[in-house]
């Protein structure tokens, strides 16, 4: 026995030396032979590298996500984590900034010098404030053909144009850009069958189902409104009349046959007939008690409250009104969920790639690897699922190539939740077979009606105009909040307040700026 042990050790540690100079020498197939690891004769220190690039030294990179953390977010990024360390001999921490403070805090994470490497942005999410402050490393096209290459070799390249601030691009959008806006409304069918309308097929027939609920439902308010209620404007304002706000600012807007034949050609919404005709409405529907009278203090999301029972509609994008029409149907079917376009058969826009994205902060002492990880996590079906859809098993399993399906623990980490948007690619992408056909039949539909708006790719400089732009933004904050919610005594008096209050703070000389500006960028592309 003792000899035959002795033959035994030998044995393993022949194996282990073997092992360890295969591993030396060949690196790590998951990468697709993209890593590689070698050692300079006489040297006993191994070069790790990943596509020509040194990653021997372990990184420990810091993420920052807008968003709420999801109760099984530990477990997902300890996978990704595994991921991680074996192909890029590094290490990712994530902090969220959660929805009920992140605008107070976004700035925070640059000024207070933390440590951060990459970081959600987006048009809504502080891209052009925090990029003219220099706080992204820039995207050139050497970074992206040296540590991004699936990324430059896939993403349309009018992406990054249209990220472009002063000649510069300063994060990586979405790589596809869908029908705009995308606004689209649920409702309860049992509600609108317990009164015997009809369905819902235009804002008349809308006005009649709230108008029932108000009239007759105790503790059910036709729609939670709140002191943000931007999804209920982008519905009523912008798509009903088919608006194309100008550089994402809502202040500046131009029609669809504008849009086409008189590109230059912007006016500033408070002056026009349709905003002065739509808060009109929102006063007349506020008089009725379609929401509550302390609207302007709630802080329950829509979501949430359709979901909780306490309001009878939700208007958000297409994306969401479908994953809340699926929640209903699980938790509550007797509620009959319904959802309806009402701007059917109008025009859309083709929206900017930069509806969401993720940054490398210029702070960061780790650059390289914090782009090579993005584009990774992008542009890698395995990273990309995982973060999006979670553990597969767990929180999902795939149904063919398209579509996926709960798994066992998929409410502690739902699909696209914990501030993944920026990770999203059109091509890996899965639609849960819960999803109603009714919201993909009508995704489909509105792609029939989208346009390209030459101006999608202007992008302002505020640099000029900024003290102006914050004071009328202050202005807006004292009216309109409660203008466009319809809680004002009088809306004629109240309109003409804001309008008298934004020239004072120079509302003449920002528009005049975005004028001479779009004009520059129309004779550079036309």
């Amino acid at each position: 026995m003792k000899g035959s042990f002795k033959k035994s050790s030998l044995l393993v540690v022949s194996l282990v030396m073997l092992l360890s100079l295969l591993s030396a020498c060949g690196g790590n197939g998951a990468n697709n032979g993209a890593n590689s690891s070698s050692a300079d004769e006489g040297s006993t220190t191994a070069t790790k590298t990943v596509n020509g690039v040194d990653i021997s030294k372990h990184v420990d990179l810091k993420m920052f996500l807008v968003g709420d953390k999801p109760a099984d977010f530990d477990a997902v990024y300890d996978e990704l984590n595994k991921l991680i360390e074996q192909d890029f001999n590094a290490s990712l921490r994530v902090e969220f900034l959660p929805f009920s403070d992140w605008t107070q805090r976004y700035p925070l994470v640059f000024a207070s010098g933390d440590k951060v490497d990459l970081i959600f942005t987006s048009d809504w999410a502080m891209y052009d404030q925090e990029a003219a402050k220099g706080a992204f490393a820039e995207v050139t096209d050497e970074v992206l053909q040296k540590y991004m290459p699936m990324t430059w070799e896939k993403q349309e390249k009018v992406s990054f144009e249209q990220a472009k601030i002063n000649g510069k691009a300063y994060f990586i959008p979405n790589n596809k850009a869908t029908a705009n806006p995308s606004q689209a409304i649920v409702i309860r069918g049992d509600l609108r069958e317990k009164y015997g309308l009809p369905e819902i097929k235009s804002v008349d027939d809308l006005e009649a189902y709230y108008s029932a609920v108000a009239k007759n439902e105790k503790g059910i308010f036709a729609y939670a409104a709140s002191q943000n209620n931007d999804q209920f404007k982008l519905l009523m304002l912008q798509q009903l009349n088919e608006l194309y706000f100008i550089n994402t600012n809502t202040d500046y807007v131009q029609t669809s046959e504008e849009a086409q034949s008189a590109p230059n050609k912007m006016e500033w919404i408070y002056e026009t007939q349709m905003y002065k005709d739509w808060v009109t409405r929102m006063k007349s529907w506020a008089d009725q008690g379609f929401w509550s009278k302390n609207a302007i203090s709630n802080k329950t999301q829509p979501r949430d409250a359709f979901e909780n029972g306490t309001s009878a509609s939700l208007i958000w994008n297409i994306g969401t009104i479908a994953m809340s029409a699926q929640t209903i149907n699980k938790t509550h079917p007797e509620w009959k969920p319904e959802i309806y376009d009402i701007t059917e058969g109008g025009v859309k826009y083709l929206g900017r790639y930069t509806g969401d994205g993720m940054a490398v902060a210029d702070s960061s002492e780790n650059k390289e690897r914090a782009f090579m990880l993005l584009d990774k996590m992008k542009f890698d079906r395995k990273y990309n699922e995982l973060l999006r859809l979670g553990i597969e098993g767990k929180h999902w399993e795939p149904v063919g190539d398209d579509k996926w399906k709960p798994g066992p623990e998929q409410d502690k980490y739902a699909f696209g939740s914990g501030g993944t948007w920026g990770f999203k690619n059109e091509e890996f992408e899965r639609i849960s077979v819960d999803v109603p056909q009714i919201s993909v039949d009508i995704d489909d539909e509105w792609e029939k009606f989208v346009i390209q708006n030459i101006t999608s790719g202007f992008r302002l400089d505020d640099s000029k105009i900024r003290n102006e732009q914050a004071a009328i933004n202050s202005s807006k904050t004292k009216y309109l909040p409660l203008l466009e919610l319809g809680l004002v005594d009088n809306v004629d008096s109240s309109l003409e307040k804001y309008k008298e209050d934004a020239k004072k703070a120079g509302q003449d000389k920002v528009g005049l700026e975005i004028q001479s500006q779009l004009d520059a960028y129309l004779d550079r592309v036309q």
